[in-house]
């Protein structure tokens, strides 16, 4: 083992892009220091307005930087952490505070939103971030306005609308360890009062981390493919509507595990002829995270006398198949024993908001609204214990021991109803009031059976 190369390797990347439509600013517009809008409140506000810790990244830094997962976004904003237990179940943490449970019960205390919607299985987080307008970290509780156990913070992943006039373009990125990217989006008017927009991703890159007790040889590789559509329509001056409809789907060997100690497996290691290097394990069966997400959403704005009347109307699907490979050792290709977790998961939901927002007079501003999320979770885990050189067989031999699982089941019914008011007090002072109230009803089932290792050691 050989602790000074602990990390993943990063593809060297060569890209290519082009792009029509809007032409390019001067230098001297480039250097000019651009207002940041957000909407972490529900409305267009300029970031030194707003009086919440936000970290903004804007489509021109995502595409520079290369951001295209959350794990991307953490490394650049500060108090936000992510940790990865597996592809599948992404952990984050904002200020310290996160969670790292996989129930299918659980709910998280950093919450991810898509355009407004929120996502409510960790699995359906774990996908492509591309075409997007801006990205919104919000850090510390958003409880008025967001609720829904939003205590650590909240991420706002915003996609760009279709454009009014005709755009397009296509990036292309290859580099070392067979990575391929490419990401492509067409985007324009369809009629007077219509507007559309296609765009996807896609990216694969081989593994990296190889057995030397197997023929495996491809841990740590992925393939992932992402689509996006929306519709946006102005059938009267009052009333905005935008329909969007996404895709996405990531497989990966993975995790291709190195040796740790965990079950004593550098002990284990080191009594036998091998040696391996961050670079290799001992694994014996591939593991992998299989995970296809979809989702439709209407969203419909309508000015209304002195405010704004919104309606989110979404449904999402998030399906996940996980194999992962905590312990597995052999020597010489004959199996000491194997230690496999498997996740088999399946989420929907469906989510209504309405909010209305109006300004009453020229230094009140009001926001108000009711939010309804209905999800549906159906999760199996198990643990496959697979045994042999260390249950005193053969080599060349084994048995599978009694397979422990969990059986969850969860339906969730939560209703809010949230209003608050922006009080300008001065030009550079405001008061803000704000109050949420959330009532919400579980019904979890929870079936278990006991795994191999209770076998073994409690034989009576």
């Amino acid at each position: 083992m050989n602790p000074s190369a602990n990390r993943t390797p990063r593809p060297l990347l060569l890209s290519l892009a082009v792009a029509t439509g809007a032409a390019l600013p001067g230098y001297a517009a480039a250097q000019a220091l651009e207002e940041v809008i957000v909407t972490a409140q529900h409305r267009e506000e300029s970031l030194q307005d707003v009086p919440i810790a936000i970290t903004a990244i804007g489509s021109e830094e995502l595409r520079a930087a290369d951001i295209s997962d959350l794990n991307a976004i953490s490394l650049r904003t500060p108090g936000f952490s992510m940790g990865t237990f597996t592809p599948a179940q992404p952990q984050l943490y904002i200020r310290g505070i996160g969670s790292n449970a996989d129930g299918a019960s659980e709910d998280q205390s950093v919450v991810v939103f898509l355009d407004g919607v929120y996502l409510g299985r960790t699995a359906g987080q774990a996908f492509d971030l591309f075409d997007l307008e801006r990205i919104e970290v919000l850090r510390g509780p958003q409880g008025t306005l967001y609720g829904k156990n939003a205590a650590g913070g909240a991420l706002n992943i915003i996609s760009q609308k279709p454009a009014d006039e005709f755009e397009g373009a296509v990036e292309v990125s290859g580099g070392d360890l067979g990575y391929f990217a490419t990401r492509a989006k067409v985007s324009g008017p369809l009629g007077d009062r219509l507007a559309g927009k296609l765009s996807m991703s896609y990216k694969e890159r081989d593994g990296y981390v190889e057995s030397v007790v197997s023929d495996l040889d491809d841990f740590n590789s992925y393939d992932s493919t992402a689509v996006r559509g929306q519709l946006l329509s102005r059938p009267g001056d009052t009333l905005e509507l935008l329909v969007t409809a996404d895709f996405s789907e990531d497989n990966r060997v993975s995790p291709g595990r190195t040796v740790g100690d965990d079950f004593a497996q550098e002990q284990i290691v080191a009594a036998g002829p091998f040696n391996p290097d961050f670079y290799e394990n001992l694994l014996e069966i591939e593991p992998k995270s299989d995970i296809e997400t979809w989702g439709l959403s209407l969203q419909a704005d309508w000015d209304i006398g002195n405010g704004t009347l919104t309606s989110i109307t979404a449904y999402r699907e998030t399906d996940a198949d996980v194999l992962d490979i905590a312990f597995s050792a052999g020597f010489e290709y004959q199996s000491l024993g194997t230690l496999d977790n498997a996740v088999d998961e399946h989420g929907e939901q469906f989510t209504q908001e309405f909010r209305y927002a109006t300004n009453l007079g020229d230094s009140l501003f009001l926001q108000a609204g009711v939010y309804y999320l209905n999800e549906k979770v159906d999760r199996l885990e198990s643990l496959d214990i697979f045994c042999g050189i260390l249950c005193g067989l053969p080599p060349g031999s084994g048995i599978p021991l009694p397979q422990g699982s969990a059986d969850q089941t969860n339906e969730t019914d939560s209703y809010g109803v949230f209003a608050q008011a922006i009080w300008s007090i001065t030009g550079r002072l405001d008061l803000t009031l704000g109050a949420r109230y959330t009532y919400e009803e579980k019904s979890a089932t929870n079936v278990g059976t006991p795994d191999g290792a209770f076998a073994v050691l409690e034989p009576y």
